[in-house]
């Protein structure tokens, strides 16, 4: 096989994945503002800060699912690839999240969202820096075969992130 139909290949499958990725993101976060303002009636102290941690949660289980389907699709696939496609995923799925906020900004019937038509820059690229995160673990999971090394390298990335989060506030 040529280089060139490998390289076709691969941004097929890389296309495919990372849309449907992007579109489960996209519905996920929509589905978790939906379901705030009945958060807010059983938590109501806690109610938004726990649909931010289930936001998370869910860039977690589709970034992770996202690089071993492509891994298992494409095995061997190139790394920066799978990283790049992670920040593009969280980065897409973020912004038509924050696009649907802006056409429909009454749809979440919860009364704190007072400015919810602006476009929120800071939650977009948050989010996109969580995928690229997410993404790294996940290709440090998959890819590195002892335990004990992918173990110690996971708790690096996750202290590196903290200390730069840490110093940078």
């Amino acid at each position: 096989m040529t280089n060139l139909a490998k390289n076709s290949s691969d941004l097929k499958v890389l296309a495919n994945a990372g849309l449907f990725a992007a579109v489960s993101i996209t519905g996920g976060f929509i589905l978790l503002l939906w379901l705030e303002s009945w958060l807010l009636n059983i938590f109501p102290d806690y109610g938004d800060d726990l649909v931010a941690g289930l936001m998370l949660l869910w860039t977690w289980i589709v970034i992770g699912a996202l690089v071993r389907s492509v891994e298992k699709l494409k095995s061997r696939i190139q790394g920066w690839k799978l990283l790049i496609l992670s920040l593009l995923v969280t980065l897409v799925g973020t912004m038509v999240f924050q696009l649907f906020l802006k056409i429909i900004p009454n749809w979440t019937w919860v009364a704190s969202h007072e400015g919810l038509g602006k476009i929120d820059f800071t939650q977009i690229l948050f989010m996109s820096i969580t995928g690229l995160i997410f993404g790294l673990i996940s290709l440090i999971m998959l890819r590195v075969k002892s335990k004990l090394i992918s173990g110690l390298l996971i708790v690096l990335v996750v202290t590196g992130v903290i200390l730069l989060i840490y110093y940078l506030l």
